[in-house]
């Protein structure tokens, strides 16, 4: 269906230029596209937390003492979801990694991930070229892990932070 709602936008929108090479739609529309199937996932991830919460007790006392719907969500259902949506965060991250490359290369917009695949140079047949960078695959990569590490220990403090358990 996202498919077909971007195949729509691009064939019918004419004001939007989906293929720029500068301005705006050069940075907005590939954050888009790599943030696009995350957004999803965390209105997955925070409908069905927040589905499992219903009925709750500490939900219908809420209610009873004259709380508002909006209030009750925020402040109570949200509150125990938390837990739940940030200890997804590290592969909502890794996720976001993978697909970078994809989206750098076929938007013609060079980042960190085209660059490590240009230092690495790589051809089936000779291996490694002469335009091999081992210091940017080395620097780039360490960017990367420390990124993920630093999105595991946030997940590591929400879960002991918001989970009752």
């Amino acid at each position: 269906m996202l498919l077909i709602i971007q195949w729509f936008i691009i064939r019918n929108v004419k004001s939007v230029r989906f293929f720029a090479d500068e301005g705006w739609e050069a940075f907005v529309i590939p954050t888009l596209l790599v943030s696009l199937y995350p957004i999803v996932y965390i209105a997955s991830i925070t409908a069905g937390s927040l589905a499992a919460q219903d009925g709750k007790l500490y939900l219908l006392f809420a209610k009873a003492k004259g709380l508002s719907n909006r209030v009750i969500l925020f402040r109570h259902m949200l509150r125990g979801s938390m837990g739940t949506l940030l200890t997804q965060l590290p592969t909502l991250l890794v996720y976001i990694l993978a697909n970078l490359l994809m989206v750098e290369i076929y938007r013609n917009f060079p980042g960190a991930a085209w660059r490590l695949y240009m230092a690495m140079d790589f051809s089936t047949y000779t291996g490694t070229g002469p335009d091999y960078e081992a210091g940017i695959i080395i620097g780039i990569t360490f960017c990367f892990m420390l990124l993920v590490l630093i999105v595991q220990w946030i997940s590591q403090i929400a879960r002991k932070y918001f989970d009752p358990v």
